[in-house]
């Protein structure tokens, strides 16, 4: 089992439209695969990055990197107005781990103040939304799901019509207005890394 989910094309359509990827806002897809998606943004005028892991024979594209997002990732700082998360191996992970906190310092870093980030879940998520908010809960975030694509609402705007299978369910993390630099989110994963200070008994008299 994975910790996020995989989405398919028409849900990644339902994201497009419910968050204004085509109005402006700029977006980070990190477990883009093969950047299909990105370079479909881009060619209509998106501001879109990619982050992956690196694989064999991978090619190399424009505004797409790869490399572990536990590592010094070369995205910059407060670029992105959402970002989706939908895979890399760090990420994918179901266990706790240094890896995952370090991941989500890094990809905390790349949004703007009062940014979103996304958290694309499978069908069976109440398991996943109390880890999730536990991971997130160094860097005082709490999550919110959102089903978009179903529902009246939905109906009404024949969504399902016009989109069948474009449902799709997300944990939702609003940022606050201040602006972290990756080394001040860093800094909240380094404390919640290190372990609790004992505190030494008086010396006997």
């Amino acid at each position: 089992m994975s910790a996020v989910a995989e989405l398919s094309q028409q849900q990644l359509t339902t994201i497009e439209l419910a968050y204004g990827l085509r109005q402006g806002r700029s977006l980070l897809d990190v477990g883009c695969g093969d950047g299909s998606w990105v370079k479909s943004l881009q060619n209509r005028g998106a501001d879109a990055r990619g982050l992956d892991d690196a694989t064999e024979g991978a090619i190399e594209q424009s505004g797409i990197s790869r490399v572990s997002v536990a590592a010094n990732i070369d995205i910059p700082i407060h670029c992105s107005d959402i970002v989706l998360v939908r895979g890399t191996k760090a990420l994918s992970a179901t266990t706790d781990s240094p890896e995952v906190t370090i991941a989500l310092a890094n990809v905390l870093s790349t949004i703007k103040p009062e940014g979103v980030l996304l958290l694309a879940l499978p069908e069976q998520h109440s398991e996943l939304v109390t880890s999730w908010n536990h991971r997130l809960q160094p860097f005082a975030l709490t999550g919110k799901v959102q089903q978009l694509g179903a529902g009246l609402m939905s109906w009404l705007t024949l969504a399902p019509l016009l989109r069948p299978n474009g449902a799709v369910t997300l944990l939702e993390f609003r940022l606050g207005p201040e602006a972290l630099n990756r080394v001040a989110w860093h800094r909240l994963a380094r404390t919640a890394l290190m372990p609790p200070k004992q505190v030494q008994p008086p010396a006997a008299a």
